[in-house]
């Protein structure tokens, strides 16, 4: 059995190469038995998801712009 924390190296490697047939039943297995990583990994596809739109957003942009929403961004972060 995984732990939690091979789970999510195993998640986000997923994410940039195929996982192997082994490496997808242990975290299938383990996805099943734990409710903080089903909670992790759906908080986890959500951030991908407005990522991706973000990322497409930004295409558009001009580089005051970006700078521009870099600043109001770290603003609400306090940062």
């Amino acid at each position: 059995m995984l732990s939690c924390k091979q789970y999510t190296r195993y998640l986000h490697k997923s994410e940039i190469t195929p996982l192997k047939w082994y490496e997808k039943v242990l975290m299938h297995l383990h996805y099943k038995t734990c409710k903080l990583c089903r909670n992790y990994t759906k908080e986890n596809d959500w951030l991908n998801h407005y990522l991706s739109h973000k990322i497409s957003d930004f295409q558009n942009l001009n580089e005051e712009e970006i700078e521009q929403y870099k600043k109001e961004l770290l603003q609400k972060l306090n940062l």
